[in-house]
């Protein structure tokens, strides 16, 4: 799914978010409600695509949020968003953000928007987006190194 046909939420200022100076991950994290964990990458990878290439490729909208773009070693074997359980083990670079808004789908009365952290996937071989996640401002639960 692109982040185009997905239910975040687009500022209504026509501005475009500044991509942040990218990092290499130093210590693995894990996000406990979805199985996802990202490693430092190995010493000698080199991604086949550019920071700013995964950053368009994410369609990053909310000049609201912050965000990180990261190289990483992801490993996965949760299903993104086909439903089929595969898999993950590679170079990706992630955009990580925080205070990102996204529409409330509770009972009538609720709040429109709730605040959370999300990362957006993209291979860094192949470019291709690997879908975008959501979740509670709290995680991801840090490993020791």
């Amino acid at each position: 799914m692109s982040t185009a046909d997905s239910i975040w939420a687009r500022d209504p200022s026509p501005v475009e978010p500044r991509m942040p100076t990218p990092v290499r991950l130093k210590t693995t994290q894990t996000f406990e409600f979805n199985g996802v964990q990202l490693s430092p990458p190995p010493k000698n990878a080199q991604p086949a695509i550019s920071a700013s290439h995964a950053w368009r490729v994410a369609q990053i909208t909310q000049t609201s949020a912050s965000y990180q773009p990261v190289l990483a070693q992801w490993r996965s074997t949760v299903p993104l968003s086909d439903g089929k359980e595969q898999l993950f083990d590679v170079l990706v670079w992630v955009v990580m953000g925080t205070n990102v808004r996204v529409p409330n789908r509770g009972p009538k009365g609720s709040p429109p928007w709730s605040v959370q952290s999300a990362m957006w996937p993209v291979d860094a071989t192949t470019g291709h987006a690997l879908g975008q996640l959501g979740y509670p401002p709290m995680e991801p639960n840090r490993a020791p190194n």
